[in-house]
């Protein structure tokens, strides 16, 4: 057997040639490792903050709803600026409020880094919106803003602020519940007096 080989044309492939040819494809198999270990990285470093972020956030909501209910009747008076209220339960009334000022700020750095959807974050703004509207959730962001929170995520809130409504009905979610609740109620009885008949 010869030191070479005849290919297309007559042209003759040495063994340095062959020899080449394996460095280039060697090198190539390298940079392609390398990609594809990078892309790992990057992927498991994805998968761990976003594991990292559910977990602070179900912590935070956690915490928000058990103050929340702990506090139910300030958390009201305090929405409906019940100028009643006692230095102590004002201080309860933003205290409850800064939690879940914390849960949205936790919501808006997910969506900025591409953790969150466009539907579980339409959800929270609409939510933030509803809560917009009590006059004294708005004094308790207007009160406490630029002492926790940086300046991007305080001109997110501020924009859902000035588009929210403010309304002085602080019972004005209790009235359309009533409300519903009478045509439901009506509807079951209905249902119940029909299915009672006796067959024709």
């Amino acid at each position: 057997m010869t030191a070479s080989r005849q290919i297309s044309r007559g042209r003759k492939v040495t063994l340095s040639d062959l020899a080449a040819i394996g460095n280039f494809i060697g090198g190539v198999a390298v940079v392609v490792s390398f990609v594809f270990l990078a892309f790992q990285l990057r992927q498991n470093t994805h998968n761990q903050r976003t594991s990292i972020a559910i977990q602070r956030t179900a912590l935070t909501q956690e915490l928000s709803i058990s103050t929340i209910s702990d506090n139910l009747e300030i958390w009201v008076r305090g929405g409906a600026a019940d100028q009643s209220l006692t230095t102590e339960d004002v201080t309860r009334y933003q205290a409850v409020a800064l939690m879940t000022f914390w849960l949205y700020e936790e919501h808006y750095y997910q969506r900025r880094d591409g953790m969150l959807d466009d539907e579980r974050w339409a959800t929270n703004i609409n939510r933030l919106r509803a809560f917009m509207s009590l006059p004294g959730y708005r004094a308790a962001w207007r009160s406490i803003a630029e002492l926790y929170f940086e300046a991007e995520f305080r001109r997110s809130v501020d924009e859902v602020m000035h588009a929210a409504t403010a309304t002085a009905e602080a019972d004005a979610g209790v009235k359309a519940w009533k409300a519903l609740a009478v045509e439901e109620l009506a509807a079951a009885r209905a249902a119940h007096d029909s299915s009672s008949r006796p067959l024709p």
